[in-house]
C-alpha cells in the first residue's frame, strides 16, 4: 500500500530547501552590503591613473545663434585601453589665449547633443562628456529607468567608472595649450549631477583644483532618488530594489563626498521635482560646504521635452559663473535678447 503522506513528506522537503536557499541569498546580499557600507568608497573609484592619453579626432565647424564654433568630436584612449568620448566646443579661427574650461556633464542628453542646450559659448573651451557605454552597449543612465537583472553588473561597471573618467579627463586636459588649468569647472545636470560630489573629490586627490561647481536637479541619498525613479516596479518592490541599487553603486553616493569637496557651488533644484525628492535636494544642499549659492525653482524636473528649461538653467549657470570669473562672454546672457 502507498504510502500517502509522501507527496506531503516531499513537498515540506522542496519547501524547507526553498527557504534555506533564500536564506542564503539573504545572509551573502547582507554581508556583501555591510561589506560596502563599511569600505571606502574612493577605494572602489580610484584606479590610478594610467598617464598620457592618445586622442582620435573629427573636428568641423558649427554656427550658433550667438558665435562661430569649432567643435572637436574626441576619443581618449589611456596605456589600458579604456575609452573616453568628449566633443570640445572652441572657438572658431583658432585659439591664441588660454581659455577658462567647463566640464559638462547632461542628463538625459550627453555628449555633443547636450551643447545645443548652452545658448552662449563665448571664449571658452566647453567640453560636453559622454557616457561610458559597457561592449554590450548598455547605457549608465538606464538607472533610472529600470533594467534586466542580467544588465546590472554591466551598468554598476559603467556608473563607477565615471568619477574616474573625470578625473582623467581634467588631467588630460590640464595639458592643453588652449586650458586655463586655473579656471576649470564642473557642470553637472539631472544625471549627471550624482557624479559631481565623487568625481570632484577623486579630482581634488589628483591636485586638480576645480574653480567652481554648477549642481542642477541633483540630490543626495541615492536610495530615496531611485525609489523615486523607479516607478515601474511594484510598490512592494521599489524599496527594496531600491536599496540593493543604491548599495551596488555606493561609492557614488554624493552624501559621502559632498561635505569633503572645497571651492564655490551654485546648487539649482525645483519644487515640483518628482525625480529627486525634496529631502535628497535638502540633504545635498546642507552637505555642500560655503561658499555656496542655492536656489529652488517653482519647476519639474529637467527632461528633453522641456527644453526651455534646460535653457533657463543653462543662463542661469552661465551668469553665475560670469560673475565668479569661471568663465568669459563678450555679451552677458542676461542682456541678451
Amino acid at each position: 500500500m502507498r504510502d500517502a503522506s509522501r507527496p506531503a513528506k516531499i513537498l515540506l522537503r522542496r519547501i524547507a530547501g526553498a527557504i534555506m536557499a533564500l536564506l542564503l541569498v539573504a545572509t551573502a546580499i547582507a554581508a556583501w552590503a555591510t561589506w560596502m557600507w563599511h569600505r571606502d568608497p574612493l577605494d572602489s573609484l580610484e584606479v590610478p591613473f594610467a598617464g598620457r592619453m592618445t586622442a582620435a579626432e573629427t573636428v568641423y565647424e558649427v554656427d550658433l545663434a550667438a558665435d562661430a564654433r569649432e567643435y572637436h568630436d574626441i576619443i581618449l584612449v589611456d596605456p589600458r585601453g579604456d575609452t573616453l568620448r568628449v566633443t570640445l566646443s572652441l572657438p572658431a579661427g583658432g585659439v591664441e589665449r588660454r581659455l577658462p574650461v567647463l566640464i559638462l556633464l547632461g542628463g538625459a542628453v550627453s555628449g555633443r547633443q547636450s551643447l545645443r542646450y548652452v545658448p552662449w559659448h563665448g571664449d571658452n573651451a566647453i567640453i560636453a562628456y559622454e557616457y561610458p557605454y559597457d561592449p554590450e552597449r548598455v547605457d549608465a543612465r538606464r538607472w533610472y529607468e529600470g533594467a534586466n537583472l542580467s544588465q546590472l553588473p554591466a551598468i554598476r561597471r559603467s556608473v563607477l567608472a565615471v568619477p574616474r573618467q573625470l578625473r582623467d579627463l581634467a588631467l588630460w586636459t590640464r595639458e592643453q595649450a588652449w586650458a586655463d588649468t586655473g579656471r576649470i569647472s564642473l557642470l553637472g545636470f539631472s544625471f549627471g549631477a550624482m557624479f559631481i560630489p565623487a568625481g570632484q573629490r577623486l579630482l581634488q586627490r589628483a591636485g586638480v583644483e576645480i574653480h567652481s561647481t554648477v549642481i542642477a536637479y541633483g540630490g543626495a541619498e541615492l536610495r530615496y532618488m531611485l525609489e523615486a525613479n523607479l516607478q515601474r516596479l511594484d510598490p512592494w518592490v521599489r524599496g527594496i530594489a531600491a536599496w540593493v541599487l543604491a548599495a551596488l553603486i555606493r561609492p557614488v553616493e554624493p552624501a559621502l563626498h559632498a561635505a569633503e569637496l572645497k571651492g564655490s557651488f551654485l546648487v539649482i533644484n525645483g519644487s515640483g521635482d518628482r525625480k529627486i525628492p525634496e529631502r535628497c535636494a535638502r540633504r545635498l544642499q546642507n552637505l555642500l560646504p560655503e561658499p555656496k549659492a542655492v536656489l529652488n525653482l517653482d519647476t519639474p524636473h529637467m527632461h528633453r521635452k522641456r527644453p526651455e528649461l534646460a535653457r533657463r538653467l543653462a543662463g542661469l549657470s552661465i551668469r553665475w559663473l560670469c560673475e565668479r570669473n569661471a568663465m568669459d562672454l563678450d555679451i552677458r546672457p542676461w542682456e541678451a535678447p
